[in-house]
């Protein structure tokens, strides 16, 4: 199978600046965008409250906590607002904004990190019109919070309709399979142009 089809070079992005925490809190005033129904649903399934946050965060203090939880919170949202931005470039998305709502929604539930500095933000959604893959990584590492503790730098984002779950399942394991047991990592950490991600997806994820 050749994915490498689904991944655009206009939905690639190398060396993406990481945010500050004042760029971050411009940012989410400047788009003022709210998960409104899906804030609500998950609210309601016992998920902790920002005051609740607020406190574990001042208990947390001088414990050597790498980020508090809401500054996590707030570079997770941020972040995925990048890879939804990445992903409607491709002309594959019908609304940026209700994408950028489902992919923080997902984030918000269980973290997309599955190690070794490797991010899937994934979703199936009525935003897709169809598969869509984007590449995007950091000028650094930063914290995302992830199972292994580990910094994070690349994400490899990826949507598809609510129909269509065999290939976008199919995708996500050849990734992660791929990362785990080849060398793809320090390939896509130094590929230098959107030419040689594309030659490493036809390489390594089939």
């Amino acid at each position: 199978m050749n994915y490498a089809q689904h991944l655009a070079e206009r939905s690639i992005a190398l060396d993406i600046p990481v945010y500050s925490w004042d760029e971050i809190e411009q940012n989410q005033e400047e788009e003022n965008y709210e998960l409104t129904d899906y804030e609500s649903e998950y609210n309601s399934e016992n998920e902790e409250s920002h005051e609740e946050l607020e406190e574990d965060d001042e208990d947390n203090q001088g414990g050597g906590v790498k980020c508090s939880r809401i500054v996590m919170r707030k570079i997770k949202d941020a972040v995925m607002s990048d890879m939804a931005a990445l992903l409607y470039a491709s002309e594959k998305i019908v609304n940026l904004n209700k994408l950028r709502t489902d992919l923080t929604f997902v984030e918000r539930r269980s973290t997309c990190a599955i190690g070794c500095g490797i991010v899937l933000p994934h979703v199936r959604t009525m935003q897709a019109k169809t598969l869509a893959i984007g590449f995007a990584r950091y000028k650094t590492e930063f914290d995302f919070d992830a199972p292994d503790q580990q910094n994070v730098q690349i994400f490899i984002p990826m949507v598809a309709p609510t129909y269509d779950d065999k290939l976008y399942l199919r995708l996500y394991r050849s990734i992660a399979k791929a990362i785990l047991e080849t060398d793809v990592k320090e390939k896509l950490l130094a590929a230098q142009r959107p030419s040689e991600v594309i030659y490493l997806f036809n390489e390594y994820f089939r």
